[in-house]
């Protein structure tokens, strides 16, 4: 879900010096489950869209389908609006990966003018998903970067960036997690209680995880580069 204005204009100022090249792109989303939003849903995002553009970020990440499974045209318009009114780049998200049709879904993205979908290739993790994420790639035509996500890790990475690299895929998106330790007592707390609340499930994004990918994608883009001048 969209994540709090707090945080994200707390992240958006430690984007300076050595950090400043880093995109923040975030997610717009009003609630969990399905992408089939109402009316006042809908409202929400664009409010939420034009108070992220106020505190700087650089896009957001949004999508919308209808209970057909189709990607909802009209709303994506008014939310795409409400982003390019911010100055802001768009990347439809993982809803993508619930439509019905994925060359029908990518025609409608190219058309709204999205720079950006968010993928597995419909399927639960990028690898799975390869042979769809390369027919992506290829149908995209350039006219949006089909960004793999879902499931990227540091052990899957190396078989994505070798697959989709030659093809001019640069970027990949991974939430490099790893669990944390639990800060409630081992004892004393109700068990009930703490699985009901999963204080137990607490993830933290790892530094030298996303540190060990970059390098990945760097090294095999700047060989691609030198193949090619080759």
């Amino acid at each position: 879900m969209t994540p709090s204005l707090g945080l994200v204009q707390h992240v958006r100022a430690l984007l300076v010096g050595p950090y400043a090249h880093v995109q923040l792109v975030v997610l717009v989303r009003a609630r969990g489950g399905d992408f089939v939003y109402s009316a006042a849903e809908a409202a929400v995002m664009v409010t939420d869209i034009g108070e992220c553009a106020r505190r700087g970020v650089h896009g957001v990440a949004i999508g919308a389908l209808t209970a057909d499974g189709v990607v909802d045209e009209p709303l994506m318009r008014l939310l795409v609006a409400a982003a390019r009114a911010g100055g802001l780049s768009v990347t439809f998200h993982r809803a993508f990966d619930v439509a019905v049709d994925a060359v029908v879904a990518l025609e409608v993205v190219c058309a709204l003018g999205c720079d950006r979908v968010l993928t597995s290739g419909q399927a639960a993790t990028c690898v799975d998903g390869l042979p769809r994420l390369l027919a992506l790639v290829q149908a995209a035509r350039g006219r949006v970067q089909v960004l793999p996500g879902g499931g990227v890790s540091v052990a899957s990475l190396p078989l994505l960036v070798r697959a989709l690299g030659p093809l001019g895929v640069r970027e990949y998106h991974a939430s490099a997690r790893v669990a944390a330790v639990a800060r409630v007592p081992a004892t004393g707390v109700s068990a009930a209680a703490r699985a009901a609340l999963a204080v137990d499930a607490r993830s933290v994004c790892d530094a030298a995880l996303v540190h060990a990918m970059r390098t990945c994608v760097t090294k095999s883009s700047a060989q691609d580069e030198t193949e090619g001048e080759a």
